[in-house]
């Protein structure tokens, strides 16, 4: 939070193709499937355009986004994974507290917990400690923050997200 605050004027909404795509069929009762995935790949693709010696640490809750061609300077981790390696950085108390307040509030965290890696790596907490000085990008495409309102308390509030409208 401290991050977001010092930050305001990095984080920001991006609207994306998929995204008014993602909209349209939703409004008009047609389930979307894949158009998370792709507006997180439009949204990094154009950030790396505009800063291409950044990497961007992309943290995702489907497991397609893995499957996806993607920018070599673009490093994907569950949320599992981020929300572990946040608790052995110290900068949030338990990530498994997290997940099941997740699941408390109805979300789907089986998955996560299904695609969380023991040890994503250092270039994980590197990335992060990194963004919060400034240098790299987070977004955050889970489905459940794409179309929150901005008084959504579950846990992925207030992190740096590509948003898909």
């Amino acid at each position: 939070m401290e991050w977001i605050e010092t930050n305001q004027s990095r984080v920001r909404t991006a609207n994306t193709r998929a995204g008014l795509q993602q909209d349209i069929l939703l409004k008009n009762g047609v389930r979307a499937t894949d158009l998370g995935e792709a507006a997180a790949i439009e949204v990094t693709d154009r950030f790396l355009a505009d800063n291409p010696d950044n990497r961007v640490a992309l943290i995702y809750e489907d497991a397609g986004v893995r499957k996806r061609e993607r920018d070599p300077r673009v490093d994907i981790f569950s949320t599992a994974s981020f929300l572990h390696a946040m608790e052995g950085g110290g900068y949030i108390q338990s990530a498994d507290q997290i997940l099941e307040q997740a699941s408390q509030a109805g979300r789907n965290v089986a998955e996560q917990r299904a695609m969380h890696t023991p040890e994503p790596g250092a270039s994980l907490l590197a990335q992060f400690r990194s963004a919060r000085t400034g240098s790299t990008g987070l977004l955050d495409t889970t489905p459940n923050s794409l179309h929150k309102s901005p008084d959504d308390p579950s846990p992925t509030q207030g992190q740096t997200r590509g948003r898909s409208r």
